[in-house]
């Protein structure tokens, strides 16, 4: 059955609401960093607590409708489940990653890509803050 596009509309507006939201506070720091340590990448940690609920709804709570990979492989304490599910609008790019271990334990976490001005974001969210790794593109 195919995806309804009511769906696709939804998650895209919200992805890329989101991602908009972030560029103002993107660029500002971005004017404070040498242009060698943004060649290099760096890294900041951001509290942008009106965010937090935008965040989730966009990227924790959405249904993602792309696969970008699966991998299954042995490792020294079994055998795991890696699949990486996104979404995407414009210059956007939500990603979803899910690692299964043979004994059950399941692991999720979140990307969320943006470029500025040949700059690449990727922002995850830790409890209420949000890491970001800035890079050159």
């Amino acid at each position: 059955m195919p995806i309804q596009e009511e769906f696709l509309k939804e998650v895209s507006s919200k992805l890329k609401k989101l991602a908009e939201s972030f560029i103002p506070y993107l660029t500002q720091e971005l004017k404070k960093v040498d242009e060698e340590d943004i060649e290099m990448g760096f890294g900041i940690t951001l509290r942008l607590e009106d965010l937090l609920r935008p965040w989730q709804e966009a990227i924790e709570d959405a249904n993602y409708f792309s696969i970008l990979q699966t991998e299954v492989f042995e490792h020294h304490d079994g055998i795991y489940l890696k699949a990486t599910f996104a979404n995407s609008c414009e210059e956007y790019i939500a990603k979803r990653h899910i690692s299964i271990r043979s004994n059950g334990r399941v692991e999720i976490s979140h990307e969320l890509f943006i470029n500025i001005n040949r700059v690449s974001a990727r922002i995850e969210r830790k409890d209420n803050l949000f890491s970001v790794f800035f890079r050159s593109l």
